[in-house]
């Protein structure tokens, strides 16, 4: 192997005497020794197979500073098409100074702005890294294998300390990340697919959550983690795509407590949850949920104290254990569904037996109180009532006497509209399935707008790739109150829409609607400046939705300004629960 100490005086913008010394060693192993000092990188460093870079901390420190407005990574691997590999970075520390980057108007990536960035490639090591003030990720793996981390440190970043993308068989200890999701929210590890992964980590103050693995990218399997979160939206969240699978984890010896949630297991199976400290959790220490549930989860030899809830087991989880648990009253959760439903039967508020338009199967709906437009659930396919309401405006306005969506979904002319619908849960969407004209969007930070992850198109509704005058029908369920700016995707709405074309959408409103809309944050300039409270919704995803505005009666004046004829659909007016719950049906004119 070849050492090379370059020669560069503190202080000095070393980007291309850096660059110029890997190229000139391409096709042999390279060992570049950093002196200590502080210098500058203004581009980005693209590394080849075989090459170690070195901070020589012999006499101080090296520190490299991310130079004003680059609006680059600092490292990458030189083919992201091919791959590189055998690739080492030790011993540096990196400050980002991420007021001064942004993001240029003809800049497409979404990942753009990381110190460390790979893609497509394998044996990585990065050890004794600290990184300060990043305007995206400290470092992320896109389909990578092989990645070795330790003694990884992070302050302020505008994304995560971590994250990947299908990246297989990586290790990652002795990290340590604070004052995470700055720019927007995020999780401080981000693991997204890959199989094979171990994470030993300390995660203070996290405006997403403190650890997260998901499945959206790929299945995500064989993980193992030893945290200790605090401050954190979620301690830990394990968020199973509907796709791909989730399984295989074991989460142990692990504090998670100050968070919202300690630990959530969502749309996964085969978790243990072992020797773990739940305390001081705002809402519950263990959470099970999701439309697949948390299923055969194992909570073993873990303490609970001062939690909201301690264990909470909610739709579709089923066979979990809680075994030799140090909780208050640790006999509850063996039973927690026999003892709810006993509840709900002693507090009907309201019922009544119908066929549900959804699936058209006779139910007996229920009402126990609380949302009533989340009540009412079917029996067979637990669409809530304001699911049924829009599903029984779309079936007056285009159905030819169907009774439910099912049946609506054989007719040939309903085939043939141009369907678009945002959001990846609901339960008209496996209806969809064979609909050649029907298209499903989602927003992702990680991909180019347009672009499609596992047949989902990337789309930000205040700027829509779709074309004008091109789409019949749109669909969307409670999304408009989390868009930053939701007159700019009416009007998008209104554009793309064909002449007579329908919005049928809801919001989190009931009837009467408030008279005035309150925006609960400022986004006059590109940072968020929140005049209320924050408020958040479980996102489709899993994750944290902000709420940005609370809708009053004056939209349906701005929509029939904007050329939307916006009319108010209930399902119910004879009753005084059920006519709270309402559809919007907007006609382009």
């Amino acid at each position: 192997m070849k050492v090379k100490k370059i020669s560069v005086k503190s202080g000095e913008d070393i980007s291309e005497k850096l660059q110029l010394e890997i190229d000139a060693e391409a096709n042999n192993q390279l060992k570049i020794i950093i002196p200590s000092g502080k210098y500058v990188i203004s581009k980005t460093i693209k590394i080849l197979n075989d090459t170690i870079i070195e901070g020589d901390l012999k006499r101080g420190v090296v520190e490299l500073f991310l130079a004003d407005k680059t609006n680059n990574n600092m490292f990458t691997n030189r083919d992201h098409k091919n791959g590189n590999k055998n690739i080492e970075i030790r011993n540096l520390v990196i400050k980002g100074n991420s007021a001064n980057q942004f993001k240029p108007k003809e800049e497409k990536r979404l990942s753009y702005c990381n110190f460390f960035y790979f893609k497509n490639a394998q044996n990585i090591i990065l050890h004794d890294i600290k990184g300060y003030d990043c305007k995206q990720t400290v470092m992320h793996f896109n389909n990578c294998y092989n990645v070795d981390i330790n003694n990884l440190y992070c302050n302020e970043m505008g994304w995560s300390g971590i994250s990947t993308s299908g990246t297989d068989n990586i290790v990652a200890k002795n990290v340590h990340v604070i004052d995470t999701g700055k720019e927007t929210m995020h999780s401080a590890i981000h693991f997204d697919g890959g199989v094979g992964s171990y994470l030993n980590c300390k995660i203070e103050k996290c405006t997403g959550n403190g650890v997260m693995l998901d499945s959206k990218y790929s299945p995500l399997s064989k993980a193992v983690v030893e945290a200790n979160c605090t401050d954190c939206f979620r301690g830990i969240s394990l968020s199973g795509d509907h796709t791909n699978l989730l399984s295989n984890v074991l989460i142990k010896a692990t504090t998670s407590s100050h968070n919202d949630i300690g630990i959530m297991v969502s749309n996964s199976e085969h978790v243990f949850i072992d020797d773990c400290i739940l305390t001081d959790n705002n809402e519950v220490g263990v959470l099970l949920q999701g439309k697949f549930g948390g299923n055969e989860v194992v909570i073993h030899s873990s303490t609970f104290s001062n939690n909201t809830e301690d264990i909470k087991e909610i739709h579709q989880s089923v066979k979990n254990y809680f075994v030799n648990n140090n909780v208050p009253n640790q006999s509850i959760y063996f039973s927690l569904k026999e003892k709810e439903e006993k509840k709900s039967i002693k507090e009907i508020v309201d019922n009544y037996i119908d066929n549900c338009s959804v699936c058209g199967e006779s139910s007996h709906f229920v009402y126990h109180g609380g949302s009533v437009r989340e009540s009412y659930r079917c029996e067979g396919c637990d669409a809530s009532l304001r699911h049924r309401g829009q599903c029984q405006s779309i079936l007056d306005l285009y159905g030819d006497g169907e009774k439910s969506f099912k049946e609506l979904s054989s007719n040939k002319k309903f085939r043939k509209l141009n369907i678009f619908e945002p959001g990846i849960i609901g339960p008209l969407r496996k209806y969809f399935n064979g609909f050649k004209n029907y298209k499903q969007s989602y927003y992702w930070e990680d991909i180019p707008f347009g672009d499609s992850k596992d047949g989902v198109i990337n789309q930000d509704l205040q700027n829509l790739t779709l074309e004008d005058n091109s789409v019949d029908l749109i669909i969307t369920a409670d999304i408009f109150e989390h868009i930053r700016k939701p007159s700019l995707a009416f009007n998008e709405i209104f554009r793309v829409l064909k002449q007579g074309g329908r919005h049928i959408f809801t919001i989190p409103v009931q009837f009467p609607l408030p008279s005035k809309t309150i925006f609960r944050v400022d986004t006059s300039t590109s940072e968020d400046i929140h005049i209320l409270p924050e408020r958040y919704h479980i996102a489709g995803d899993g994750g944290k939705s902000l709420v940005y505005t609370d809708f009053g009666k004056d939209m349906l004046d701005e929509l029939e300004e904007i050329g939307l004829h916006t009319e108010v659909i209930f399902l119910d007016e004879t009753n005084d629960h059920r006519k709270k719950n309402i559809t919007f049906v907007s006609t382009k004119g």
